[in-house]
């Protein structure tokens, strides 16, 4: 490693310590808070000694080789993202990871635990990584203050939670700098916020091909078949206020094989007769929220497994008496 790089390392490392230890020192709390804090402060400085001597002496082209830490510091003190912890969480990668990024997590964690970048303006290209960190980050108990996913081989994530409030458009490629972090292919669930999104591009979900859960929110989406034709396990689709003004055969034809389907406050008009003739493992259905006024004895014709239909909170005019008479196993209606 060249003496640029070394410095820089220093540099940075000597930085974030000074930074540890003024928030130490211009703490408000009292003897016994002061005395916990000054504890954490030598465990996050014993750490990052160890990450920079690890750094130092990695043989690897590039700054930041191996391990890279650094702190999302507290800034409120009514703050329960923070739990116990009143310096802040020192946050272990195995990628450095750009000052911007970190000032963008400081701040989303400081708003408080819901995650959101409503009051953000976070540019396309940090979004991934950062709904990936905070993910991460919000798996642990709120008192954790070291929160180490520098081994790619620990770091699951059963749910991967994606919000982008001001993107106008994503690719699936957005999505590529997960590799570096996490197996994709382990996640079972997805819940997708896009409040901007006009419409998804071709293959959009191809590296959550393999989940089982899909939860989707967008006020401006409309719906496409095709966003759904890459998945292989999906059992549970659950899409609310996107657009989608009425369903037919070939509308539902990727969601043959799901077991939950919601559908709910999506402007929903029209249901084709038959259009659930083909999704024979349907058990649950929820079209609650919509602007539905006729059902018909064709309506549910095929959902011979079906066990629960929800229709409120729909101006349903026309029903017919014979609507839900081959649903044999529905068990509330």
């Amino acid at each position: 490693m060249d003496k640029n790089s070394q410095t820089c390392i220093q540099d940075y490392y000597l930085e974030l310590k000074n930074k540890i230890a003024q928030i130490v020192e211009e703490s408000e709390q009292n003897e016994k808070k002061k005395h916990e804090q000054k504890i954490q402060q030598e465990e996050f400085f014993n750490i990052i000694d160890k990450i920079y001597f690890d750094n130092l002496q990695s043989s690897t082209d590039g700054f930041f080789s191996g391990k890279f830490c650094f702190l999302i510091a507290r800034k409120y003190k009514q703050n329960y993202f923070f739990g116990e912890n009143y310096i802040g969480k020192l946050v272990i990668t195995n990628q450095f990871i750009p000052e911007t990024i970190i000032s963008y997590l400081e701040d989303l964690s400081n708003f408080g635990k819901c995650f959101t970048c409503l009051r953000l303006q976070i540019p396309k290209k940090y979004l991934v990584i950062i709904n990936l960190i905070m993910n991460f980050i919000e798996l642990k108990d709120v008192n954790v203050d070291v929160i180490d996913i520098s081994d790619k081989k620990k770091n699951i994530l059963p749910k991967f939670v994606f919000k982008s409030h001001k993107a106008r458009n994503l690719s699936h490629v957005d999505f590529d700098v997960m590799d570096a972090m996490v197996n994709v292919d382990l996640i079972e669930e997805c819940e997708f916020s896009l409040t901007q999104i006009y419409e998804l591009p071709d293959h959009f979900f191809f590296k959550f091909k393999l989940i089982k859960r899909l939860f989707i929110v967008s006020f401006f989406l409309s719906y496409e078949p095709s966003y759904f034709k890459d998945f292989e396990n999906l059992e549970e689709l659950k899409l609310y206020s996107i657009f989608l003004t009425e369903i037919s055969k070939e509308t539902l034809a990727p969601l043959e094989k799901i077991e939950r389907l919601t559908i709910s406050d999506t402007k929903l008009e029209k249901i084709h007769d038959g259009a659930f003739e083909n999704m024979k493992s349907l058990k649950i259905l929820d079209l609650s929220q919509n602007k539905i006024k006729q059902i018909t004895s064709s309506t549910f014709s095929g959902l011979n497994n079906l066990i629960a239909l929800d229709l409120s909170w729909n101006p349903i005019e026309k029903l017919s008496k014979d609507a839900f008479d081959h649903l044999k196993n529905l068990q509330n209606n």
